[in-house]
């Protein structure tokens, strides 16, 4: 039987490493992406809400996904380095051979992330759009070879503060223009399941 396969991106902490390890669990080889390749690779959180560095790196991830038996493949990608994206996708798509499920779960981390309104200058706001845009970019080299091989499930991790009100102040723990631009993805998912439903995608 011809084996299962993943890709999560911003697998090196949080849900995004909690999903990689989960697919392991059910017997997918996953490869993963993030920023994080190593612990030494680790940065003070940029987003402005706090100095700390935060924990977690895609060797670490990758270590807990090979003890469930099934292979990792861990990949440097940053949203913000455009093109780089394609390579990474392709480059993906033939460590695996092929891809059963995709998880966007990567995010641009930095300035502008969690502010409130009055303080979110536009520079900020572009920084946001451009990860979504970029998203779409890593994207669509493996909708093709879903396309192609005629099955695959896309999935797209957002948050509910997109469609309601956040729980906290924006600068205070969570909110601001991050939320806002999440509302993007599920559209997105919605489009991409009635345009390629036929093909053999889902979502």
């Amino acid at each position: 039987m011809e084996r299962r396969t993943a890709v999560v991106t911003g697998a090196s902490r949080g849900i995004g490493k909690a999903s990689a390890i989960a697919l392991a669990q059910k017997g997918f080889d996953v490869a993963i992406t993030a920023r994080t390749m190593s612990k030494e690779d680790q940065s003070p959180e940029p987003s402005g809400l706090s100095a700390v560095t935060l924990p977690g790196s895609l060797e670490e991830t990758a270590e807990i996904i090979r003890s469930f038996k099934v292979q990792a493949f861990p990949f440097y990608m940053d949203l913000m380095e455009r093109d780089s994206l394609v390579p990474t996708a392709e480059a993906i798509i033939s460590k695996l051979g092929h891809v059963d499920v995709l998880l966007s779960n990567a995010v641009y981390s930095g300035p502008g992330n969690y502010g409130r309104f009055w303080t979110t200058i536009l520079t900020m706001c572009r920084s946001n759009f451009r990860q979504y845009y970029c998203s779409d970019v890593f994207l669509k080299p493996i909708l093709a070879s879903m396309v192609k091989q005629g099955s695959g499930t896309m999935l797209f991790m957002t948050s509910a503060c997109s469609v309601r009100a956040p729980s906290h102040m924006p600068g205070k723990v969570v909110g601001g223009s991050i939320y806002r631009i999440q509302r993007w993805l599920s559209p997105l998912a919605v489009q991409l399941g009635y345009e390629y439903g036929d093909d053999g995608i889902t979502r």
